[in-house]
């Protein structure tokens, strides 16, 4: 938050210069242990929204704050370039069929007829 603060006052490459290759992002691994980390060099992520909070927490070396602390951030984000580290734009869903395709015969008759009803 006090970083937020200070870059309303002078220009972001001011104040984050001077932050590469120090560690100062509180993260929490996987196996629970806190650490700080670099936000330049280390691989970590930011939990955007809850649903990823608590999908990814303990899976994923995560930025030790809630989810509203990280949407307060947002600023600092920006101005860190650390969209790519956001949960929400690292997530990607994917689906796929598992098991045996069964043909439904009545299902597809059913589903063309409602077609043509609805094409008339």
């Amino acid at each position: 938050m006090l970083l937020n603060e200070h870059l309303a006052r002078k220009s972001p490459q001011d104040c984050l210069s001077q932050l590469k290759e120090k560690k100062i992002i509180p993260v929490k691994r996987p196996d629970g242990e806190l650490c700080l980390m670099d936000y330049d060099k280390d691989t970590w992520y930011l939990a955007d929204r809850q649903n990823l909070w608590d999908c990814f927490n303990g899976k994923l070396p995560m930025i030790n704050f809630n989810v509203r602390t990280v949407r307060k951030l947002k600023p600092l984000i920006d101005a860190m370039g650390l969209e790519s580290s956001l949960l929400s734009k690292s997530d990607e869903r994917t689906a796929e069929t598992v098991g045996v395709k069964i043909f439904d015969d009545d299902k597809t008759s059913e589903l063309r007829h409602r077609v043509q009803y609805f094409s008339r």
